[in-house]
């Protein structure tokens, strides 16, 4: 099993996934969030290529616009 941290609350995959999967199966809207992983900000472009690992940090943040 991994242990990861989104937003500081602790979750456990079965298996390996994507952030883009895990996005998917935590029903977040991809389209208006920014992910940190380990405090590095990560492209949306990278999403699917990059495995959750064992103690890994992700923060999501909503995307607002506003002026």
């Amino acid at each position: 099993m991994i242990l990861i941290h989104i937003n500081n609350v602790p979750q456990t995959l079965q298996q390996p996934l994507s952030l883009q999967a895990l996005l998917e199966a935590q029903n977040i809207c991809q389209h208006s969030v920014a992910l940190v992983l380990n405090e590095a900000v990560v492209p949306k472009h990278r999403w699917s290529s990059i495995q959750c690992q064992n103690e890994d940090k992700i923060d999501v943040f909503a995307v607002v616009a506003g002026g």
